[in-house]
């Protein structure tokens, strides 16, 4: 079993490089293409000489699997590959996020952005830090904060997460909101 699955793991590695736009890569494709057949070319190569009986017979399904899961989603798996925007792997992204938590956790004396800011206002919350990230850090505030404007700020804020706040509470206390819409159907004439 351990040594099915150290092939498994292999053939996963062999594939992942084969979907890599890293750009350091030494066998990088040009374009999408070339990517496509290059993966093709090993998986038709690794069916060829993956024996299907006796021992090797899991690990011919496993590849028999792989084949299909490529066929199924092959079409944007290489996307990258054309598109420079999309970056050779999401380590900054996944790293934005990690530090985009941990703020909001922090500023927000939460242990969790679970039914917070972030999960009611989602990408508008995530640009505004973006945003504040990329400003010089060593640059000052212009001015004293203005209390008022944090106030009528905060006001908006609240309004533009009301109905993220009413969607929890019904499903949180469904029985309290049925008996008031059951009160407010029998009242109305």
């Amino acid at each position: 079993m351990a040594g099915r699955v150290e092939r498994h793991v292999e053939i996963l590695q062999q594939v992942a490089h084969h979907l890599s736009p890293d750009p350091t890569r030494q066998d990088r494709p040009g374009n999408a293409a070339e990517a496509e057949t290059q993966m093709w070319d090993y998986l038709g190569e690794l069916q060829r000489r993956t024996p299907q009986v006796g021992l090797s017979a899991k690990t011919a399904e496993f590849v028999e699997h792989l084949v299909e899961i490529v066929g199924r989603y092959g079409e944007h798996l290489y996307k990258c590959f054309d598109e420079e925007r999309i970056p050779a792997s999401t380590n900054e992204l996944e790293g934005f996020f990690g530090i985009s938590k941990r703020l909001f956790r922090k500023t927000l004396g939460a242990g969790s952005t679970t039914n917070c800011v972030v999960t009611n206002l989602g990408a508008q919350a995530l640009m505004a830090l973006q945003q504040v990230r990329t400003q010089d850090p060593l640059e000052t505030f212009p001015g004293p904060i203005n209390l008022s404007a944090y106030q009528k700020a905060r006001a908006e804020l609240d309004e533009l997460e009301r109905p993220a706040r009413q969607r929890r509470s019904y499903l949180r206390d469904q029985a309290k909101h049925l008996v008031a819409l059951l009160d407010r159907w029998f009242s109305s004439p």
